[in-house]
């Protein structure tokens, strides 16, 4: 399994948001190290951490055994469109390659979005991967998840933050699956106030 999280560490995400995120890392890491141990399968893991600027906090896949996650700092605004260009300059150089592509975050992209995703939507690798999107809290901009997935059903919504590792595990399959509880037909309001989402 070839794993990319792309991780909003905006300033919306500071405080309860990103404990709940840096909690969750380290027990998937402990999950995905048992599911690799198990299954005779290499789990390689990469992540991009966005926010008004992008950084990889490893640009090569990681075999999970030797994979550490480190807290990030949040700050800025939500610079979705600058991840997509990132991992599109990443996809590049792995054409042979298929992910399963998860996307977290808690608001709306505060940048050019339609030219970030585009980049994306043009690329083999990114449309024949798996790709899920997982909405944090209540302000989260669904339609902008959706287009990144092309699939309402791998979008996730997650106001309980307790739940958020047992999402993650359910959607890469490496526990017994359970049910998580995809959008559906919510309908999503935006909050003209939420600048810093």
């Amino acid at each position: 399994m070839n794993l990319i999280l792309l991780v909003d560490i905006s300033g919306s995400m500071k405080g309860f948001k990103i404990g709940a995120v840096n909690d969750t890392m380290e027990n998937l890491i402990e999950a995905l190290r048992d599911y690799s141990s198990a299954n005779a399968e290499k789990v390689k893991m990469s992540v991009l951490l966005f926010s008004k600027i992008t950084h990889w906090m490893n640009h090569e896949e990681l075999d999970i055994e030797s994979f550490e996650w480190r807290e990030p700092e949040c700050t800025g605004m939500t610079s979705l469109g600058l991840a997509c260009r990132e991992l599109a300059k990443k996809l590049k150089t792995a054409e042979d390659e298929l992910y399963n592509i998860v996307l977290l975050s808690d608001g709306c992209p505060t940048d050019d979005y339609d030219e970030g995703i585009a980049t994306l939507d043009i690329h083999p690798t990114f449309v024949n991967s798996h790709r899920y999107a997982i909405a944090i809290g209540d302000n989260a901009d669904i339609p902008s998840l959706i287009r990144f997935t092309a699939d309402s059903d791998k979008v996730f919504s997650v106001s309980d933050l307790n739940n958020l590792l047992t999402i993650l595990t359910s959607v890469l399959q490496v526990t017994q699956p359970q049910q998580p509880v995809n959008i559906g037909n919510i309908r999503v309001e935006e909050d003209p106030n939420d600048e810093w989402a």
